[in-house]
This record gives C-alpha cells, sequence and structure tokens, in this order.
C-alpha cells in the first residue's frame, strides 16, 4: 500500500472553545450572521413598527374620545354663562379647560359670529380636522330652548408623540440587546457544532497530504455532518482498496505482455491463411455481380409495370371525380326543384300547420344537401383534390357570422351562444375563410345537437377564438389562434374519444339514431386542420360536457384595414354586474384591452350593500354594465339604488337583454341599451364609449326585412324597355318551372331556353338585362355559351353579365366558372335571399334602379288575369299611400323613443330636400330628363330614409321616367312636387 492507514482521529484542539469566540470576516458565522441579523432585525422592526402604530392609533382615538367628551360635559356651563353674557364666568371656564394637558385652543362666539373668549393658539390649524369639535351652544330651561352661541375646541398631539419617542427608544434597546444575544449563540453554537467536526476533517487531510498517512474521523452524529464524515471515511476505505488492486495489476501486467506477444504470431500465421481465403472470395464476388446485374434488369421490369398501374391508379381517381361530379349534378338536379318549390309555396297562403311542414320539407332538404356535401368533402380529401383558398380573413367578422347563423337554431332550444374573439388577434391574418367556417359550423352545430337546457341549468356553447404562444423552436412569424367549442351537454365517454374522429363513426349507435347525422362531420374537420397545419382533440366529462379545439397557425396580413372597434376607453372606470362567468370573462377581457379599469360583481342580490359601500369609499364609476342575467324592472331598480346618491349623478349604464338585434338604442341621456345574445364585440365596445360619452352613437338603418308580399311581374316587352329582361338557359324542366317562378315573384320578367344554342341565338336578337346559365347542357353547355358571348360583345359599351347556376358543387367549379368568363357563380338549389342578392349586384347600371312591383293579385285569382296597363298609370297608382305626409316608425325602428334625436334628423332634412325640389323644378323647366332623374334619385333616398314614403314614391316615378326619357310621366308627376315637399315640411313644423 503506497499510503500508511491509521483507524481514527480522535484529538481536539484544547483552545477550541476559546476560538468559538472569535472568527473570520469570510468565515461561516459571518456569512450566517450577514443571513439572520438583517431578517430578525427587519421582523422585529415591523413587529415594534406595528405594535407603536396601534398604539398612536387608539391614543388618538382616545383623545378625540376624551374631546367629545369635554365638549359634552362643558356645553351647558358654556351656555348658562354665554345666555347671562357673563364673560367672567366665560373666561374662567376657558382658563380652566386651558390648563387641560391637550388642549390647543378654545373659542366661545355668540349667535353673531362675535368671539366672546379664548384661550390658546386659536390660529393654528389642527393637525386632523377631527382633533376640533364646533359644538352649539344650546340654552335650555324649563321654559326657554334657545341656541345663544358656539363653543370650538382644539387638541394636539405632543403628549401622544412624546409617549411614541419613549417607546420607540426603548425598543430600539431591545432590539440592540437581541442582535447581541442572537450574534453570541451563532457564534458559539456554530464553532461546537460544525467546527469540531470540519477540524478533524481538517487534520485527517494534512496527514494525508503531507505524511501519506490514511486515518478515519471518529465523529457519530446522525445529521448531515455526520453522514459526511462517514463518506469520507468510506471513501478512505475504498482508496486504500483500489491501491491494493493497482499493486496486484502492475503485477501480472510483464505476464500478460508476453502472451499477447505469443498470440500476435499465432494471428499472423491466421492472416496468411485469410488471404488466401480472399482471393477465393473475389472469384465469388464477380460471379454475385453477374448475378445482381440480372436482379437489375429484373427491377426494371418491375419499374415499368409500377409506372403502369400508377397510371392506371391515376386514371382510376379522374373517373372517381368525374363520377363525384356527375353525382353531385344529378342529386342536386333534383333537389333545386324541391327547394325552390318549398320557397315558392312558402310565399303563399298557408295555415299554421302547412307552414309547420314545409319548414319541416326545407330544413330535411337541407339536411339531406348536408350530408351529401359532407359525403363529396370526404371523397375530395380521400383523393387528394381538395385544396385551401388562402385569404386575408377577419377572423372577428368569421366567426360572428358563424355565432349570427347558429343563433336562431339556439334559440329554438332555448340555448346561450356566447363567442369570445381574443382582442389580441389582428384584424386580417391569411387563412380558408370558407374551411375555418366549414370547421366551426360542424363542431358548433355537434354542440347545439348535444346540448339541452333543463330545469337545473341553462344550455350553454362557447365558441372562441384565442391568440396563444407559438412553437417553442423560435419565432416563425406566423400567428397562431386556437379555436375551440365548449359546451354544458351530455358529455363523451373516454372509450368513445378514442374513436370519435374515425369516418362514419359516433359516439355510439344510439347517438346516431337519435341525432341523425352520418359520422363524417368531425372525420372531414380533422382532415381540414391537418391541412391547415392544425389537429383536432376532445376534452369531456360523462355529463358535463365537451370541449373540441383545434390550434392553427396563420401568415400575417398586410392589408389596409379601418378599425371600426377604435374607441377611446383609456382610464375610463367601469363596473360589470353579472353571474354568468363567461360573460364576466369575456366582457372584462375586452374592457381591459381598451384600457378601461373593471370591477365585476358577481352577485347581483346582494348589489343594494355593495352599491352603498362603494359610494361611501368614493368607488365612483362611469359606466355600469347591468347583464343580461337581471331581468328588465330588476336593473331599473339597481339603476334607481345608484341614482340615490348624488356622488353617482355623472354614472352612466349600459344595460344588456338577452335578445338578438344589432345594435345600441340610447333609452335616455344616462342608459344605453344593447341586446346581447350573442354578444358582439364591435356593439359592446362602442355602446359603453357612448354611454361614457367617448363616441357619438352610431346612426344605422336596420337591415330591410325581407318583402314576402308576391310582386307580379312586368312583361317581356315592359321589362325589356326598362332593361331587367333576364335570360336563362337551363335543360331541366323542373328547374326552369322553379326558376322561372322565383324570378317572377322577385318581380323580374324571363326568356327561358332548353340549351345554350338556342339562348345565343336569343341574346344576339334581344336586349337582355343579364343571363343565369346552367353549365351543363346538350347542344351547347354554359361554359361555350359564355365563351361565345365573351367573343362577340367586344361591340358592346358595357361587359354583359353572366352567373352561372350549376348542381355541381366540387371544389374548383367556381373558380372553373369564372375563368370561362362568368361574373359569379350560384350553386343550386337556388335559396331567394341569395338570387335577390346576385340580381341586385349584377344587374346593369342602365337597368331600372328598383323592379317596378306591380300591384298583387288575389290568392284567388289566376295571374293570366292580371291587365297589361300603360307604366304611367301604374306608377300614378303606385304613389299613392295610405299613411300622412310621413311613416315615424321608420327613424323610431332605429333611434327607439329618441324624440329628441327624431325631431333633430327631421329638422336637418328641410334644407337640402327643398334645394334637391327646386334642382328637380329647374331640369324639368330645362326638359332635361337626364338631370331630373338624377336630381329625383337624390332626393328619392332621403326621403325614404326619414320615412317621408308618399314623397319618395314620387320621386321613384320621376327617376324612373326620366331615365326612360317618358315626358308623359314626368309632365303627370312633376306638378305634385311641391304639394308633397309643403305636407312635409308642414308635419315637421308641427312636431
Amino acid at each position: 500500500m503506497a499510503g500508511r492507514f491509521n483507524a481514527s482521529v480522535d484529538n481536539v484542539d484544547s483552545g477550541y472553545i476559546l476560538k468559538a469566540l472569535f472568527f473570520k470576516p469570510n468565515s461561516l458565522i459571518a456569512k450566517l450572521l450577514a443571513i439572520y441579523l438583517p431578517l430578525v432585525s427587519l421582523s422585529v422592526v415591523i413587529l415594534f413598527g406595528v405594535i407603536e402604530a396601534r398604539f398612536y392609533l387608539s391614543s388618538r382615538t382616545e383623545l378625540i374620545d376624551e374631546l367629545k367628551q369635554l365638549v359634552s360635559v362643558q356645553d351647558s356651563a358654556f351656555a348658562s354663562a354665554v345666555w347671562e353674557i357673563d364673560t367672567d364666568q366665560i373666561n374662567a371656564l376657558l382658563a380652566e379647560i386651558g390648563r387641560l394637558p391637550d388642549i390647543q385652543s378654545a373659542e366661545v362666539f355668540d349667535t353673531s359670529g362675535e368671539k366672546l373668549g379664548s384661550v390658546g393658539d386659536t390660529k393654528a390649524p389642527p393637525e386632523v380636522k377631527e382633533f376640533r369639535v364646533d359644538r352649539a351652544l344650546v340654552y335650555k330651561t324649563s321654559k326657554v330652548t334657545e341656541a345663544v352661541g358656539k363653543l370650538v375646541l382644539t387638541v394636539h398631539s405632543k403628549r401622544i408623540r412624546e409617549e411614541v419617542a419613549d417607546r420607540l427608544l426603548l425598543d430600539f434597546l431591545i432590539l440592540i440587546v437581541l442582535a447581541l444575544t442572537l450574534a453570541g449563540v451563532t457564534i458559539f453554537t456554530t464553532r461546537i457544532v460544525i467546527g469540531r467536526p470540519v477540524g478533524r476533517l481538517r487534520k485527517s487531510i494534512e496527514k494525508l497530504r503531507n505524511d501519506n498517512i490514511r486515518e478515519q474521523v471518529n465523529w457519530e452524529s446522525s445529521d448531515e455532518l455526520g453522514e459526511v464524515v462517514q463518506a469520507y471515511n468510506e471513501m478512505q476505505m475504498s482508496q486504500a482498496i483500489a491501491e491494493d488492486e493497482l499493486k496486484r495489476h502492475q503485477d501480472h501486467l510483464e505476464e500478460s505482455i508476453a502472451e499477447r506477444t505469443k498470440e500476435l504470431e499465432t494471428a499472423k500465421d491466421v492472416a496468411e491463411n485469410a488471404s488466401a481465403e480472399l482471393a477465393s472470395r473475389v472469384d465469388d464476388l464477380a460471379e454475385a455481380r453477374r448475378a445482381t446485374l440480372n436482379m437489375m434488369a429484373d427491377a426494371e421490369d418491375s419499374r415499368k409495370k409500377a409506372e403502369e398501374l400508377r397510371e392506371e391508379a391515376e386514371a382510376a381517381t379522374n373517373a372517381k371525380s368525374s363520377f363525384l361530379a356527375a353525382m353531385s349534378h344529378e342529386i342536386r338536379t333534383p333537389m333545386n326543384g324541391i327547394v325552390g318549390m318549398i320557397d315558392l309555396l312558402r310565399e303563399t297562403k298557408l295555415s299554421a300547420d302547412q307552414s309547420q311542414m314545409m319548414q319541416t320539407v326545407r330544413d330535411s332538404a337541407f339536411s339531406l344537401l348536408q350530408i351529401i356535401n359532407d359525403i363529396l368533402d370526404f371523397s375530395k380529401i380521400e383523393a387528394g383534390k381538395m385544396e385551401l383558398e388562402i385569404i386575408p380573413v377577419s377572423i372577428r367578422d368569421m366567426m360572428q357570422g358563424v355565432v349570427d347563423t347558429l343563433v336562431p337554431n339556439a334559440n329554438k332550444k332555448d340555448l346561450m351562444v356566447i363567442p369570445y374573439i381574443d382582442p389580441k388577434i389582428p384584424d386580417f391574418v391569411l387563412a380558408d375563410q370558407v374551411r375555418l367556417r366549414q370547421i366551426l359550423f360542424n363542431i358548433a352545430g355537434n354542440a347545439l345537437k348535444f346540448t339541452e337546457s333543463t330545469d337545473e341549468k341553462r344550455g350553454k356553447v362557447i365558441i372562441r377564438a384565442d391568440r396563444v404562444e407559438g412553437d417553442a423552436d423560435g419565432d416563425d412569424g406566423k400567428i397562431y389562434i386556437r379555436y375551440s367549442v365548449g359546451d354544458n351537454g351530455i358529455g363523451i365517454s373516454e372509450e368513445a374519444q378514442k374513436k370519435l374522429f374515425e369516418a362514419f363513426t359516433q359516439a355510439e349507435s344510439s347517438t346516431t339514431r337519435k341525432y341523425g347525422g352520418t359520422g363524417l362531420g368531425l372525420s372531414i374537420c380533422v382532415r381540414l386542420t391537418n391541412l391547415m397545419g392544425g389537429d383536432v382533440a376532445v376534452n369531456s366529462t360523462i355529463g358535463e360536457g365537451s370541449e373540441f379545439y383545434t390550434i392553427i397557425p396563420h401568415d400575417p396580413s398586410d392589408r389596409d384595414v379601418v378599425d371600426i372597434e377604435d374607441k377611446n376607453l383609456e382610464g375610463l372606470s367601469v363596473l360589470l354586474v353579472t353571474e354568468i362567468d363567461e360573460y364576466a370573462e369575456f366582457l372584462s377581457n375586452y374592457l381591459t384591452h381598451w384600457k378601461a379599469d373593471v370591477e365585476v360583481w358577481d352577485e347581483w342580490e346582494t348589489v343594494s350593500s355593495q352599491i352603498t359601500e362603494a359610494t361611501f369609499n368614493d368607488e365612483i364609476y362611469d359606466v355600469i354594465v347591468l347583464g343580461i342575467d337581471i331581468e328588465e324592472t330588476e336593473q331599473t331598480e339597481i339603476k334607481q339604488l345608484f341614482e340615490k346618491y348624488e356622488a353617482n349623478a355623472d354614472s352612466k349604464f349600459v344595460m344588456m337583454r338577452p335578445y338578438w338585434r344589432r345594435g345600441a338604442r340610447i333609452d335616455d341621456p344616462e342608459t344605453v341599451t344593447l341586446d346581447a345574445l350573442p354578444i358582439r364585440r364591435p356593439a359592446f365596445i362602442s355602446a359603453v364609449a357612448v354611454a361614457a360619452g367617448r363616441a357619438s352613437p352610431e346612426v344605422k338603418k336596420e337591415e330591410e326585412k325581407s318583402d314576402t308580399v308576391k310582386k307580379t311581374a312586368p312583361t317581356v316587352e315592359q321589362a325589356e324597355e326598362m332593361g331587367q329582361l333576364i335570360l336563362v338557359a337551363e335543360d331541366n324542366l323542373t328547374n326552369q318551372d322553379v326558376i322561372e317562378r322565383q324570378l317572377n315573384m322577385l318581380g323580374y320578367a324571363v326568356e327561358m331556353y332548353d340549351n345554350g344554342q338556342l339562348a345565343l341565338e336569343a341574346w344576339q336578337n334581344k336586349n337582355y338585362a343579364i343571363l343565369l346559365t346552367d353549365c351543363h347542357m346538350p347542344e351547347m353547355d354554359g361554359y361555350e355559351l359564355t365563351g361565345e358571348i365573351r367573343k362577340r360583345e367586344d361591340d358592346l359599351d358595357e361587359r354583359f353579365p353572366i352567373i352561372a347556376i350549376t348542381a355541381n358543387a366540387l371544389q374548383g367549379e367556381a373558380e372553373r366558372c369564372l375563368e370561362a368568363g362568368m361574373d359569379d357563380y350560384l350553386s343550386k338549389p337556388l335559396e331567394m335571399p341569395k338570387l335577390k342578392q346576385a340580381l341586385g349586384k349584377w344587374m346593369p347600371v342602365s337597368a331600372t334602379a328598383e323592379p317596378m312591383e306591380y300591384a298583387p293579385p288575389s290568392f284567388d285569382e289566376p295571374e293570366d288575369e292580371v291587365v297589361d296597363e300603360p307604366v304611367v298609370e301604374i306608377m300614378e297608382d303606385e304613389v299613392k299611400t295610405n299613411g300622412g305626409p310621413i311613416d315615424p316608425t321608420a327613424l323610431r325602428d332605429v333611434f327607439g323613443d329618441d324624440d329628441e334625436t327624431f325631431k333633430e334628423i327631421l329638422h336637418e332634412f328641410i334644407e337640402p330636400g327643398s334645394s334637391n325640389v327646386e334642382e328637380i323644378k329647374t331640369a324639368y323647366e330645362e326638359r332635361s330628363a337626364k338631370q331630373v332623374a338624377a336630381a329625383a334619385h337624390k332626393l328619392k333616398s332621403s326621403s325614404r330614409a326619414i320615412g317621408a314614403n308618399y314623397l319618395a314614391d314620387l320621386c321613384l316615378s320621376l327617376e324612373t321616367a326620366g331615365k326612360a326619357d317618358d315626358w308623359d310621366a314626368i309632365d303627370l308627376a312633376a306638378p305634385k312636387l311641391d304639394t308633397a315637399i309643403s305636407d312635409v315640411i308642414e308635419y315637421i313644423n308641427t312636431l
């Protein structure tokens, strides 16, 4: 062994205890004291500070109580002295009070305010307002009770401050003693508990370093230092054993070298034998190479066969796509007849049962279409034909559109749909809006389907989009958005969740029977999100509900935007009262993002006490938002509770109502009413800003309600004269009947042809306003028809509008229509609102601005009995109304019962309206039909906006006649202008 090994080290320096009283600045003791002393000192200082603060506050309270008691005791004596005008007695009383230790000053005044006596420093202000008491002096006898003056007493806290100073000095001395005691105990215990075993370890290490003697340290303890000493002893023992092992290995090393030399000589002989074997193997490799070349030739043959199979597979895929297109067309063609006829039947007189049955048929038809669309989408994805259309998308508008579409179905089941769009999401990102909507519609539709409202709880569906952090690898420049749909419905078991996203699968077979569906929806959602770079996941508990979510990365968009939510709420104090957790969270986030200060009260039953407490604590709110879960009468009561206190006089209210409406209403100068089921972020922010006076009310005309009154279309000749004749190319007889009825109901005349060739010949011979064409027809299809028209319209001044109507719902059909030269695309079955919107968009500007509205026939009167009267006479009948000069509902529907706004807008109409009438009269005198039409158009819009319907209809007649250069109609209508505008002005002036 290299070094000596002794049993133990147990001798200790005899002067160790004395050394415990001294330590180095950088020693362990110094470090412990540097930690302990500040912490203990700080704790003691805080403790004494709290004690002395409490002493000071309690002493001050006692002083105030003594002051009040002194005034109560002395007021009768002073009242008697003042009543008798006894100056000596007043001064004696004042002197007696002035001798009290805490009195700063005392003054006595009569009822006129004249000072009758004083003592002390009366000019010095009190330290705090509670240190001065004014007490009215009332002289009372059995016959007299009269106020005779006032006593003012002021005290100071000098005695209390002196006592606090003395106590602080004592506290400081206690702190010094505690610090010294702590230092002494720390020094002594550290030296004894830690220093002794460390010293023994040090001595053992010095012996090993200087004398190469290994010694074990004798220290028995179960603490951490004992474990260190034990580990050190074991290390010493292990090193001694290792040295013995090393010596033995050195002894055997030479023997091992000799043996290895012999083995190398043997290996040399083996290598020579292997060289001979290698030469033999080279010959074998040459033979193997020839075999490999033969295998490569076979592989080339296999590759050619694989290429042939691939071509066959591509042909099969193309055949599958063609089959899907044909199937889509063939299925949607009869569906167009079903849905179209349903829409037409709904416009006729039906009983309540018939209307309900028609609605059921229509819902079933669209359910069938949805199933067809799911199957087609699944097939497209499976074939790898699905492509995304990446364009700038407003996530806010897209989400709100999804919610608005779901709300009617949610209302039928008494469900709450609560949206949330994270304000941190940019106004626009790059995405496929159609597919995003499809994903959200599918998942949210399932949530509505599997959620019910019960007596115990209200069903809720929460649709939200949150901006989240991206990958941890670094900033990839993308915007990550977490889309989620949560509900409190039936939930999904863990076993069902494992197969939930498989095609043609639902949670269980009973679910399909009860709720319907193909089981393709979630599978399609998963595959669409995969195409977008995300995935769909679910969290669910049986009986509590489910949450489906996906995180999708989006590239940022450079599209310029006009921020409709650019409202200044910075520094605004807002109180939100609601018990709905989601509304509290979402609305608070919105307000905080726009830099408002928000407080939430989530128990509105205790609002009364909270209002009192907040008012007395000077907590005044600029805007108070009352949630939809509070009844209207209770909202009014809460408002009245706030208004009881003058401090809340400037507070404004936003009352949220559980209805579905666009925009807010100003009920009174202090209140804005907002329909918030569902909540719309721009409307909510605007309502708060308007209530706070940070924004002006937005004047928006409500969306026009659809006119369900059947209109009688003009004749073909009349429509062609007005520039409104529509050309339709459609080969299916059912579709012809449906489309013609739909267009007639919208007030348009139509000519129908069975194929593109006949439609092209008709287009060359007549003046049509627009073409609706099917894409797949015999003789000449819609694509060929469009191409021929585009070739021959070079001589036309304006581009002829063409709209495709096709039953092919496969992706790429719309792009193919636009590439062929068509202007728009409508998918069968045609829905009346979409058809009306498309015609309004593409009808040429040279055509009559609005389709002529002929008097509707009675339902028991056949349409072919309608008399063809001259256009002028029909317009004359139409301009007459049964109401007064102005229909007030036009403005009241927008502004509610705000009479001041109603009158203001009407009065603002007088000057420009009169000016427009003069323009029409001037153009009429100059015999300029074009100028008459232009001026009448301006007056028509403003008149319609304020409800002057007769004047607006008269202007419509002039505008139509002016565009047609029809002076007979102009001469008939123009003289009526003066009377019409005079009636309107007289009505306004009488308000």
